[in-house]
This record gives structure tokens, C-alpha cells and sequence, in this order.
């Protein structure tokens, strides 16, 4: 598992490798990752790839259905998230590290095609994302004419069209990979729901 969440930079790090923590804080040292408190200690969101056994039960119900991928590999993971320096949820990393990727229904709910780590980049590239909405990081899409993503800076999950990439074109879907996949596991009974 990918342990991803704020710890005091200069606090002991239990059962952690020092040079595992100090390269991760020396790559976010620039990035929005890191603010300082008033307690003038700072305050770093770290990832660490330790061990893979506590994926929150919600999130393994919700993405029952999906075909997942295999793990992520550690070391390309923590790069390229370190790299692209955004506020990915912790419980998005960790669900990529643990399945990088996936595809299917989100219960009854929307269908989900999460893009691997390492094609994220390139995704972005091709659908000139940061030219129509540089604040948005696409993930995925539902394979239909939705996109998926996050906002860079506040981390919050989106759903916008491929053909109307605009800011007022945003449906935004909560703070943490859970409550993403909840919202979109319930979109298809809004949708009936409105109808009535």
C-alpha cells in the first residue's frame, strides 16, 4: 500500500527507511505540497510504498465490478505523482498503487476507465487538457463522452465532456477517491430520480 497523508517533516518516522522519506520530501520541496504551519514546522504530504493490505473496504465494494489492473510499480509511481507535484487523494494513490488502473460499472452507477500512472501524462497531451483547463488533471474517462479528473491545487474530483471542456461545463464529485466513486455509483439514480 501506498501510505500517502501529512506527517511532521521533522518527526521520527516509525518503521520508515530515512532516505525513502527524505528523497520523497526533497522531490515536493518546490511544489504546492508542502505548506508551512504556524507552529513553523512543515507540514509534508509524503507517499510511501510500504505494504498493501489496508485498502478501505468502501472503496474495494464500490470497485467490485471493475476488472483492475496489476500493482503499480513503487518506484514509477511515487516519480511521476512526485514530479507532476498536484493533490492527487491519498486514497486515489493508494488505490493505484495497489491496482494501477481499472475499468467497469461502479456498482449501479457510472462506468469507469481509470488510467494507468505512467500513460497519465500523455492522456493529458492528447486531449490538450492543460490548454482548455489548465487547473484540471484528467484520470480517466467513462467511455462514453466524459472525462474524469481532479482539480490540480484542491484535489477535487471532476466529470466534464470531451466536447465542452470548459469550467462551467464541471460537475465536481467530492475530495477523496471514495466519495468520487460514491457520487458516481448513485449518477444513474439522480438521473432517474430528476425524471420523476
Amino acid at each position: 500500500m501506498v501510505l500517502f497523508g501529512t506527517y511532521n517533516c521533522d518527526e521520527q518516522y516509525k518503521g520508515i527507511e530515512d532516505d525513502i522519506v527524505d528523497q520523497i520530501i526533497e522531490s515536493i520541496w518546490d511544489k504546492s505540497n508542502i505548506n508551512a504551519g504556524t507552529s513553523g514546522k512543515l507540514e509534508c504530504v509524503v507517499n510511501l510504498n510500504l505494504n498493501s493490505k489496508h485498502m478501505d473496504r468502501d472503496i474495494t465494494h464500490l470497485t467490485s465490478e471493475m476488472d483492475k489492473n496489476p500493482p503499480a510499480d513503487p518506484k514509477t509511481l511515487i516519480n511521476i505523482i512526485t514530479r507532476l507535484g498536484f493533490n492527487f487523494a491519498p486514497d486515489y494513490i493508494d488505490f493505484m498503487s495497489e491496482h494501477n488502473g481499472a475499468e467497469g460499472a461502479v456498482l449501479e452507477g457510472e462506468w469507469l476507465r481509470l488510467i494507468p500512472i505512467e500513460e497519465l501524462e500523455v492522456y493529458n497531451q492528447d486531449y490538450e487538457v492543460s490548454e482548455y483547463l489548465p487547473n484540471i488533471f484528467f484520470i480517466g474517462s467513462n467511455c462514453g463522452g466524459d472525462a474524469f479528473g481532479i482539480r490540480k491545487a484542491e484535489g477535487t474530483f471532476i466529470q466534464v465532456p470531451f466536447v465542452d471542456m470548459e469550467e462551467e461545463a464541471i460537475w465536481e464529485h467530492g475530495n477523496t477517491f471514495k466519495d468520487f466513486l460514491t457520487s458516481i455509483s448513485k449518477a444513474f439514480d439522480g438521473m432517474a430520480n430528476e425524471d420523476e
